[in-house]
């Protein structure tokens, strides 16, 4: 059994700030721009690769309806 900061700490685990995204944390970022249960967020989640600047624009280009055109990187997306 857990006590004290730890118990707290293992039951609210902040946001990885040195790291890729969680799944948690991807799920999270993808509610904000479409339906999370879409196989666009899926296919968002995976393209990103724990990248949370990839990932948001991936979902913006989602969210623009731009859903059959998933760039393959962070860089072809860059020169679009």
């Amino acid at each position: 059994m857990l006590h004290g900061a730890r118990a707290v700490e293992e039951r609210h685990s902040p946001p990885s700030i040195w790291g890729p995204l969680r799944g948690d944390e991807a799920l999270s970022l993808v509610g904000n721009f479409i339906d999370a249960t879409h196989s666009v967020a899926s296919a968002c989640i995976e393209r990103a690769g724990g990248n949370p600047l990839f990932l948001e624009q991936l979902l913006r280009n989602a969210q623009e309806g731009s859903r059959d055109a998933i760039p393959a990187s962070i860089q072809s997306l860059v020169q679009a």
